[in-house]
């Protein structure tokens, strides 16, 4: 079985109206699939940035509601342990399109500003993503958003499989502004990453009005171009990482007595990204395509608090180990194959997203290309009852240090050089008593086991300095 394959230790293997201006932006794509065929799956992944992990009514947010997200994990499984490949942006971004963990890639760090000619950064050229297995099956695939797996011509989404893109290469953008094209023949302002303009398949292009907006519109309008024909769309925006800029109605919306102002402005921002959620789902109902498309919805890492996310009872922010650095919201949705108002409550990891929507798809991973990940259909089906889909998952930044390793309910971890805390997260989830003393026996073994891991993956191919 492909799920058994993959699991195998180291295999080598509404305000949107204006959409349909945009469609004109698209190419013909692949044929449509032959009348009377039976209708292989869309896939639609929607990637979030530096969301808190409770910054969702489904997870216990009651300032405001989202209640478009919220409407996946009715209809859908939420999973409540979920993780992400690393406790920052791009790391997690090359794991979720890869299946791998980061370190299988020695993609550990986010790739250095402006490195558009060296391609010592970033995604190597050789490493297989998601988007090219399906468009080797006959799919159509478009990204819109976020990119943040370098910048090199060898790196761009068109070149890693992607039929179409929309969006920025770099790690974020101002929401509401965007330097002008540049003259023919000339490159972007160095220095200036997050006002760059947009690109469509290459070509750059301003934009007008609010980029969340204009991110769900474009993907409103690649569902519409595509609606006759299998395809996979990667919705990646950067709402709600910095800056926070929020439009006035939705700041409007949110009381202000809610905390800081950059929470307000945060909560803001969330209404924008669920409404650009809903209208995609809108536009899946309107198209009757709702049953034949799996929607996946996660962050890429842990709240960013300094920002104004909450993370609930999680421990710590992005950049760290602890749970409020690496667990994310993820809720997953197919209609009559995927039970509704589940939820699945044992530890998944992002990079399970490739083998999950191959086999959806029935797509067989080619026996050269490695993958981390599992296939989780059966998990939240059900039908794997109380089993863990991971026995082990682990991370790590630098090479060294911080790192983190959980099995079951128990998880070791070093946040600070020298300095080991073990934790028993089901009685603990705030990880706030450290258990080594009373459990050294368990700490022994995890450390083992991730030093085992360790043997399996390799050394980061570039560092970037940061103050640990």
């Amino acid at each position: 079985m492909l799920h058994d394959l993959l699991a195998r230790p180291g295999r080598s293997t509404g305000p949107f109206s204006w959409a349909s201006a945009v469609l004109l932006g698209w190419g013909a794509g692949v044929a449509a699939q032959a009348p009377g065929a039976e209708r292989r799956p869309n896939v639609v992944v929607i990637l979030s940035d530096d969301q808190g992990w409770a910054d969702l009514s489904c997870q216990g947010l009651r300032v405001i509601d989202t209640p478009n997200i919220d409407r996946l994990a009715r209809e859908g499984v939420r999973c409540t342990q979920a993780y992400s490949g690393q406790a920052f942006c791009a790391p997690t971004r090359a794991s979720l399109l890869s299946g791998c963990y980061p370190q299988t890639l020695g993609f550990e760090d986010n790739p250095r500003e402006n490195a558009a000619a060296d391609l010592s950064d970033g995604l190597e050229p050789d490493t297989v993503l998601l988007p090219s297995l399906f468009q080797q099956a006959g799919y159509v695939t478009g990204a819109i958003g976020k990119w943040h797996l370098g910048q090199h011509d060898a790196q761009h989404p068109n070149r890693k499989g992607f039929t179409f893109f929309f969006g920025f290469l770099g790690g974020g953008h101002s929401y509401v502004k965007s330097d002008p094209p540049p003259p023919t023949g000339k490159s972007v302002v160095p220095g200036r990453d997050y006002q760059q303009p947009l690109q469509r398949n290459g070509s750059h292009e301003a934009f007008a009005g609010y980029l969340t907006d204009r991110l769900f519109a474009e993907a409103c309008a690649f569902v519409e171009a595509h609606a006759a024909e299998p395809f996979l769309l990667y919705v990646a925006p950067n709402a709600v990482h910095t800056p926070l800029q929020a439009k006035p109605e939705d700041l409007e919306a949110v009381a202000a007595d809610v905390g800081s102002a950059k929470r307000r402005a945060n909560l803001a921002m969330l209404r924008a990204l669920d409404a650009g959620v809903g209208a995609l789902l809108d536009d899946l109902d309107r198209l009757k395509l709702r049953d034949d498309t799996l929607v996946v919805f996660m962050g890429d890492n842990g709240g960013q608090t300094l920002s104004g996310a909450d993370n609930g009872v999680l421990r710590g922010r992005k950049g760290q180990m602890y749970e409020g650095g690496i667990r994310v919201p993820m809720l997953w949705r197919w209609p009559g194959r995927l039970p509704e108002a589940a939820t699945y409550e044992r530890p998944v990891h992002g990079m399970d997203v490739l083998p999950t929507a191959l086999a959806a798809a029935g797509i067989e991973l080619p026996q050269d290309v490695r993958v981390d990940g599992v296939d989780l259909r059966p998990f939240l089906a059900g039908e794997r009852g109380d089993a863990d889909a991971h026995a082990v998952l682990c991370w790590r930044r630098h090479g060294d240090w911080p790192w983190a390793v959980r099995a079951g309910h128990w998880k070791l971890l070093v946040q600070r050089e020298g300095v080991e805390e073990l934790f028993d997260l089901t009685r603990d989830p705030s990880e706030q008593s450290d258990r080594r003393a009373e459990e050294p026996e368990v700490a022994a073994r995890l450390r083992s086991a991730f030093l085992d891991w360790q043997k399996s993956v390799r050394a980061p191919r570039w560092l970037v300095h940061v103050d640990r």
